[in-house]
C-alpha cells in the first residue's frame, strides 16, 4: 500500500472503537464529516 498524501481520499476500514463496537469510515460518511488523525507514537515510551 503506498502512503497518503494531504488531501487524499482515505480508503475504506474498520477500527475498533471505545468499547466492544467497531466502526468503518463508511458508516460514520452516511451521518456526518469525518476527520481521520493519526498518532504514530502515542502511549509509547519514545
Amino acid at each position: 500500500m503506498s502512503g497518503l498524501s494531504k488531501g487524499d481520499i482515505a480508503p475504506e476500514f474498520q477500527a475498533e472503537a471505545t468499547g466492544p463496537a467497531e466502526v468503518s469510515l463508511s458508516e460514520e460518511l452516511c451521518s456526518s464529516q469525518v476527520l481521520l488523525a493519526f498518532y504514530p507514537k502515542a502511549f509509547t515510551g519514545g
